[in-house]
């Protein structure tokens, strides 16, 4: 009787001890205010300690697509960034927002010890997304980096991470241990910390292990509202990519990204003529064709100016291959008819066009 007294006993404390463990393991995560971290909400990331890089972000490393992830330097600017600088795709500047995913769905608060996927809460001109996925082996460190893209395995280990509590309040490490992700895995967690960054061509780069577990803190940058934001740099790369650079309004004409949102509220507008062609006079009633002629001879005077400064300019001819822009590119085929036909200018702009509003 005793002894079996004492084994329920015994089983009890155990049993509480455990649920003490798994509850001191999964803690929110607390940000320098004080406050539990939250899914949808954009945080910042810096060292804990100031000698060990700046704030995380997007770095485009060699020049090329994907963006990886890495930290500012403490001091503004290297000579590798200058050279960067000329390359096609845009380098980012400054430190980048993230916000997080947890694994279990439903879930809102972000806690110790649980896999959850880190998105960078900004728009790139590169195809992969901006979720944290690790990478492969550094050659010459061996350690593993981690870039930027959408891990397609069937378990996403890739693009989820861990936030481990530390002795210091406020203060975490960061982790890749997705067990979550992947029950039947098997992970070397204690080995898998994201250590100081792994510096490259005067970049510091995000990478696992190192000497020891970088230490982070979480500076809250507020909820995630993007507003007008993806349409206007969404206008801006696009601008720049195929016009050559971003067209602001000039002499009291409107934007390039004013014009685009007429557009865009045009399309979103009922057409009669369309949708009900015996009552197309009331296009007129609306205001609808009006406002269609006007915006349509805006965006012809506009790219009409574009096309003037790429010939007065005539560089299409002279520019490297990977620095020409789309108008450097269709000029460049109407003077060699390379495509057996002649463009027109009416034919430039209607490709232009098609561009933006296909």
């Amino acid at each position: 009787m005793f002894r079996s007294l004492l084994g329920s006993l015994s089983f009890m404390i155990w049993l509480l001890m455990t649920i003490s463990s798994v509850q001191a393991q999964n803690q929110p995560v607390l940000d320098t205010a004080g406050n539990t971290l939250e899914a949808g909400v954009q945080y910042y990331i810096r060292p804990a300690i100031t000698d060990f890089g700046g704030a995380f972000t997007l770095i485009l490393r060699n020049g090329a697509c994907p963006y990886y992830v890495g930290q500012e330097f403490t001091y503004s600017t290297t000579s590798s960034q200058s050279s960067l600088s000329e390359s096609i795709v845009p380098v980012i500047s400054g430190p980048v927002p993230v916000i997080f995913t947890p694994f279990e769905e439903g879930e809102t608060v972000i806690r110790e010890s649980r896999d959850v996927k880190f998105v960078f809460s900004t728009l790139t001109v590169c195809p992969e997304s901006t979720s944290w996925n690790l990478n492969g082996v550094d050659e010459t460190t061996g350690r593993r980096l981690i870039s930027t893209g959408e891990d397609d395995w069937q378990y996403p280990t890739g693009n989820y991470f861990r936030i481990k509590g530390t002795e210091s309040e406020k203060v975490y490490t960061l982790e890749w241990c997705p067990a979550e992700v992947c029950p039947i895995c098997k992970f070397a967690c204690e080995d898998n910390h994201v250590g100081p960054s792994l510096i490259e061509n005067g970049e510091r780069l995000a990478a696992l292990n190192g000497s020891f577990a970088l230490p982070v803190r979480w500076l809250n940058g507020g909820e995630v509202d993007l507003g007008e934001m993806p349409t206007t740099m969404s206008n801006n790369i696009g601008s720049r990519f195929a016009l050559g650079r971003k067209y602001e309004g000039e002499n009291g004409d409107e934007s390039f990204g004013a014009l685009s949102k007429k557009a865009m509220e045009l399309m979103g507008t009922f057409n009669f003529r369309d949708s009900i062609p015996y009552l197309k006079f009331m296009n007129v009633v609306t205001g609808f064709d009006a406002k269609l002629k006007k915006s349509a001879r805006a965006f012809h005077a506009l790219l009409d100016q574009v096309i003037d400064e790429h010939q007065k300019s005539n560089n299409y001819d002279h520019q490297q291959s990977d620095k020409r822009d789309l108008v450097d590119i269709l000029l460049h085929l109407q003077k060699g008819g390379e495509l057996g036909i002649y463009l027109t200018r009416e034919s430039l702009i209607a490709i232009l066009l098609n561009r933006f509003w296909s």
